[in-house]
């Protein structure tokens, strides 16, 4: 009898659970949004209500807020699961905070003109 190579699939035996499991969604960007949203409502708030810890961390800078926003974050997705997206999409904010800052320390962005765009120029 000749050596099979490969065996023969088998029509597939899934059951709807596992195969649900595989292609689910997890919200996508709409979810995403919807938590920055809630977030950028509450941030105001929740920094104000940090800031004597924000103040005793001085050698932090400019950062000090942002870091304590983070921390925050971290500690309330700990403690409550319910809001970890939220608290995810707001580590995500905080930290394109904390690098835009970075970046703008170390090579200060430049205005165009609106005469320069017109003109074929470049940067002013």
């Amino acid at each position: 009898m000749a050596y099979k190579r490969f065996k023969k699939a088998r029509a597939g035996r899934r059951s709807a659970g596992k195969r649900r499991s595989r292609h689910s969604n997890d919200g996508g960007l709409f979810k995403g949004v919807i938590g920055a949203a809630l977030y950028g409502g509450v941030r105001g708030y929740a920094s104000n209500m940090v800031a004597p810890l924000t103040s005793k961390l001085g050698m932090l800078g400019t950062y000090a807020d942002n870091v304590v926003m983070i921390g925050a974050l971290w500690g309330l997705g700990k403690v409550m699961p319910q809001a970890k997206p939220i608290c995810k999409t707001g580590i995500l904010i905080e930290a394109a905070m904390v690098g835009g800052e970075i970046v703008a320390q170390v090579a200060p962005p430049t205005a165009m003109s609106k005469s320069s765009i017109f003109d074929g120029g470049g940067y002013a």
